[in-house]
């Protein structure tokens, strides 16, 4: 019998909110309540007051959806090349937000916005239109500055996104000469009326010099390499020598074989390991990490510009570090042969690599010696007598470190854990700043047993704080979305692979099976990028939610707190836990409120210096292939798109874009479902993991772009999409976006 009266105003908010897609019609809110036909005008006309109190949003399609799930959406206003966009929560855990071309309302790529939800797709996808900028990224942009015959000049920036060029006045330019990098600040932003217009502020440099590159960057992503003079008079008031009092309730790990392994480079050693063998075949790990909390106090000046950094960001010729140099390269760094503070983690384990019992010290280290990776792989993995020799009285302690890591491995294998092992390019510089070489990043058995150490007492770190509800910010990696799920197995399915598991019920063993069954084969490349991509981003919340990569239900970051602040939030959460420090009840709860911002705003800054870090190396593996215009090389397909093919050289390790109006002079037809290429006239077909020849045809320096030709190819005026009516520039134009985006 239907319902005469209209339901509660709660029931339907309820409904709508738990209903798939969020959102329904008058008649389908009317049907789910069994009302009558007649009773859908008064519906109406109560769910419209709902909308005016703010309580329910109107949606595309005369819907309906609940203000509390579709209000608002806060987040930076991320633009494409091609006029639309997408706006990223603040919350970590909402979806992006598509704004279509004419929705900006006046934001520009990289403000911070409001935006209202116009309409939901039946799988979850959401659209909308920015109502408000609430602020502006930046009112100076860096750009490449072109003069005019005017005598002023033209700003094309160097972020694609913006979509617009600036007009330079006459008088305004500061001297810029054709072709330089440039800071302008935009004094009018496009509209209507007109287009943008600015004026440059700093000159700073030409594409060829030595070091513009950084230059740019550091205007791009806000970065600073200078610390306020507050913050350096209280690092230089540091004292330098720990001094007894500093060593008092710590225990003395001095006589220990203590060492640290890192990259030849590196500078700040904020981790130092010791293993040994124990008597009943097991294993007792100590990890040691810098004591970074003991110098910088918690709300002081060093702490407060800690926490606006957020990080350290590492360019292939500098460092913008977290900390000032006397504290991350001098008194927090584990230098050797001096007495260094820690924090750290002692670990016991059993002949299979488990962990038994665990704890968490104080310690004071002296480390023995600066190891680095590719001395420890030459005496441990390759065995070569000179590197063994050269160790000496630390080979025994590292052959035991090898035998834990093994072990610990074998363990990670055994709950799935999935191991991303995709090759990186690694940039050999000249001592003039140039690029000497680019090759693939070795990961050696020394790489993988610090990560091993790193993860295990990271772990054990996330298990006592999650254990004593303890105000941390632990590192979350959700599982991935079923929608990208089943792309990724409808993607891999025309290559021979399967999943072979509901979307919604994979787990980690799921995707590391896939890439071990990859591991080796041509496709690997191209198998393992599209497993990263299906995968969520790891951020850092204050609620444990467990790591789905690494198949853990408690991590988080300690190991690194010389350059990133949550491990640093870590260590002083561990430090209170230890030694039972209670704090006033205000004081507690303030530092719980503080959490969630602290996490959103440590998870922004971390995703703005990766950015930074890989368009640092973009630009010079560009500037290196500019100079080899026109030489050949032999690749290897590893990605095929309807724009072209992505093919990667392994010497000099680097990937360019080879359209598809180079592969010849005939249409070539994109098989979306087997990924390939096929010529109408020829046959001829390009696929994953095909070996080919091309030629370095044009760099682009200012968008970080290298194109490749196919040698042999003939290809005429028009290249090989010849037929007019098929969009050629268009596609050319999404492949080039679609590049920028890996």
């Amino acid at each position: 019998m239907a319902q005469r009266t209209l339901p509660a105003d709660e029931r339907i908010l309820t409904w709508l909110e738990e209903r798939p897609g969020l959102a329904a019609t008058v008649r389908e809110i009317a049907e789910a309540f069994g009302l009558p036909a007649r009773s859908r005008p008064k519906l109406r006309r109560r769910l419209h007051e709902l909308v005016a109190e703010g309580r329910l949003v109107a949606l595309r399609g005369r819907r309906f959806g609940s203000a509390r799930v579709l209000g608002d959406v806060v987040g930076r206003y991320t633009r494409h090349p091609h006029g639309f966009g997408f706006v990223v929560p603040d919350d970590p855990s909402e979806i992006d937000l598509y704004i279509p071309i004419g929705g900006a309302g006046g934001a520009l790529h990289g403000d911070l916005v409001a935006a209202r939800i116009t309409d939901v797709k039946p799988d979850g996808r959401r659209e909308g239109t920015i109502v408000r900028v609430l602020e502006r990224k930046s009112k100076v942009l860096v750009g490449a500055f072109q003069p005019t015959y005017s005598g002023g000049g033209v700003v094309q920036p160097i972020d694609a996104g913006y979509g617009f060029d600036i007009l330079v006045p006459k008088g305004r330019t500061a001297g810029a000469r054709a072709g330089e990098f440039v800071s302008v600040s935009l004094e009018t932003p496009p509209s209507g009326a007109g287009p943008a217009r600015g004026r440059v502020v700093e000159r700073l440099g030409r594409p060829d010099e030595p070091g513009a590159d950084v230059e740019v960057l550091i205007r791009k992503f806000d970065l600073d390499p200078r610390f306020p003079e507050e913050v350096l008079r209280a690092a230089e008031a540091l004292p330098d020598d720990p001094g007894r009092w500093s060593l008092e309730d710590r225990e003395d790990f001095t006589g220990q074989t203590v060492v640290t392994i890192d990259g030849a480079s590196a500078k700040d050693f904020d981790d130092a390991i010791s293993v040994e063998r124990t008597r009943d075949g097991g294993y007792r790990l100590h990890v040691h990490i810098a004591d970074v909390a003991h110098f910088v106090e918690e709300g002081g000046p060093i702490d407060a510009e800690a926490l606006r950094r957020g990080t350290s960001v590492y360019f292939p010729d500098r460092v913008i570090p977290m900390l000032p140099e006397r504290l991350s390269n001098h008194l927090c760094s584990l230098v050797p042969n001096e007495l260094r503070l820690t924090q750290g983690v002692t670990i016991d384990f059993d002949g299979e690599g488990r962990a038994r019992r665990w704890r968490s010290h104080d310690g004071v280290i002296r480390s023995q010696a600066r190891l680095t990776y590719e001395e420890v792989a030459a005496a441990i993995e390759e065995r070569r007598p000179e590197a063994r020799r050269a160790l000496g009285k630390l080979l025994p302690m590292l052959e035991a470190a090898s035998e834990l890591a093994a072990k610990l491995e074998a363990q990670r294998a055994r709950r799935g854990a999935i191991d991303f092992d995709l090759p990186e390019p690694e940039l050999r510089l000249a001592l003039t700043g140039g690029t000497e070489d680019i090759v693939a990043r070795r990961r050696t058995a020394a790489h993988r047993m610090i990560e091993e150490f790193m993860i295990a007492a990271n772990r054990a770190v996330a298990s006592d704080l999650a254990a004593r509800r303890a105000p941390c910010l632990f590192r979350v990696h959700e599982r991935p979305d079923p929608d990208r799920v089943e792309k990724l197995m409808r993607a891999l399915g025309g290559l021979g692979y399967r999943l072979d598991v509901d979307p919604v019920d994979a787990t980690p063993a799921h995707f590391r099976v896939l890439l071990e069954q990859a591991s080796g084969r041509p496709e690997e490349p191209f198998v393992v990028r599209m497993v990263l991509r299906t995968m969520s981003l790891a951020r850092y919340d204050p609620v444990c939610l467990g790591h789905f990569g690494l198949a853990l239900r408690r991590y988080l970051h300690f190991t690194s707190p010389i350059r990133r602040y949550p491990d640093l939030v870590a260590h002083r959460a561990l430090r209170r836990l230890r030694h039972r420090v209670r704090e006033r009840a205000d004081v507690a709860a303030d530092r719980r409120e503080r959490l969630p911002d602290l996490a959103r705003e440590c998870s922004r800054l971390e995703r703005d210096a990766e950015a930074a870090e890989r368009e640092s190396i973009a630009w010079k593996v560009a500037a290196f292939m500019a100079e080899r215009l026109g030489e050949e090389f032999e690749g290897r397909i590893v990605e095929v798109a309807p724009h072209g093919l992505t093919v990667l050289i392994p010497q000099p390790f680097v990937e360019g874009l080879l359209p598809v109006r180079r592969l010849g002079d005939e249409y070539f037809r994109y098989d979306a479902r087997r990924l390939r290429m096929i010529g109408s006239k020829t046959g001829r077909v390009f696929r994953i993991g095909q070996v080919v020849r091309v030629r370095v045809d044009r760099v682009d320096l200012l968008r970080h772009l290298v194109d490749f030709s196919l040698v042999g190819a003939e290809t005429g005026p028009g290249g090989g999409r010849r037929r007019s009516g098929r969009g050629t520039a268009a596609r050319r134009g999404r492949g080039r976006a679609g590049r920028r985006g890996r």
